[in-house]
């Protein structure tokens, strides 16, 4: 490639990005904005729940003013967004300890379970859906079984998942892990979750790459090479699964942020000591600091998986990088 190409390529990878980024940054400003507004008017905060059954209005009043529960909304927000930047996420006053200790001691589990469930939705969605695409009785009884995983929400898959492996058959645990245990120790206490939060994503990934890898089966170039008399496996999988690789891509992008919102769910049901348990316990107590990082957390994870999956997608597919991003 040519020096001066090259520049013209770099370039246009920075402009692509710069593209991509600068929306999601925008966003989780007024995502950050809406989502403390949200917990500042709704009724109640977290002295309802440390003073559930006894506490006199004096003395709520004074830890409401301990906490700055009583300044106004700009002011709160303004605070709290100068801190945040500085990495200052406060302390939670459900726990008792920094916000930044709780999620570091909860980060290894939900981390662990949410990539292995992204990697196995990634890859077998993709090669069930090319799968699908031969005309067989098994790619039909797949489609079935496909089309059965679409419909079922994960919080159902899990608990069909824990009568047959850990009711009926008794082969695996259903709770009790802990995040001081070792990584191999974890294991079997996460393959249901991980199956669990996989299995609907793996359908829904699996159907989409059928129909993207069957509407590249009717183009020309692939008549060109049936006529070269290439195999069946190689069009499939030379030919047409890079031309369809850009949209399977930006899907498996935007299945992030079901997969991270799944944890919540999921964590709950299996008693997992992870970040999505912490936040429905933070969320249920009104506890604003631990409930505000953790919410920017996943916020920021899901817009920057989506940005890098739309940013690959279209370096994998030079004409759309052509036309939403113009040379200068």
């Amino acid at each position: 490639m040519p020096e001066s190409s090259y520049s013209l390529y770099r370039l246009s990878l920075f402009r692509l990005a710069l593209l991509g980024f600068l929306p999601t940054a925008l966003f989780l400003w007024l995502f950050s904005i809406l989502l403390f507004a949200l917990f500042i008017w709704l009724p109640g905060d977290i002295t309802a729940t440390i003073f559930a059954t006894e506490g006199d209005e004096q003395t709520i009043s004074s830890i409401r003013i301990a906490l700055e529960l009583e300044k106004p909304f700009p002011q709160r927000y303004l605070a709290w967004l100068y801190a945040f930047l500085q990495g200052n996420w406060g302390k939670s006053e459900l726990y008792g300890l920094p916000v930044k200790t709780l999620i570091a001691q909860r980060l290894p589990i939900s981390l662990t379970l949410s990539l292995t469930s992204f990697l196995l939705a990634s890859v077998l969605g993709t090669m069930l859906g090319v799968w699908m695409t031969k005309p067989s009785a098994v790619s039909k009884a797949l489609a079935i079984f496909v089309q059965l995983f679409i419909a079922l929400p994960s919080f159902l898959v899990a608990i069909a998942l824990i009568l047959i492996f850990a009711v009926h058959w008794q082969l695996l645990p259903t709770g009790g892990v802990s995040s001081e245990q070792s990584w191999a120790s974890q294991v079997p206490y996460l393959l249901l979750p991980t199956l669990a939060l996989a299995l609907p994503q793996i359908a829904i990934l699996a159907r989409f790459s059928e129909a993207a890898m069957q509407e590249i089966l009717v183009a020309p170039f692939i008549t060109t090479a049936r006529a070269k008399g290439l195999s069946s496996n190689r069009i499939l999988l030379r030919q047409a699964l890079p031309v369809a690789a850009a949209p399977i891509l930006a899907l498996s992008g935007l299945q992030c942020a079901f997969l991270i919102s799944g944890t919540v769910i999921i964590e709950s049901v299996f008693s997992l000591p992870g970040l999505g348990s912490l936040f429905l316990n933070a969320a249920l107590a009104r506890d604003l600091q631990l409930v505000l990082a953790l919410a920017m957390i996943f916020a920021t994870l899901t817009l920057l998986a989506n940005a890098i999956a739309e940013m690959l997608a279209k370096i994998l597919d030079p004409r759309r990088m052509v036309r939403e991003v113009p040379p200068l």
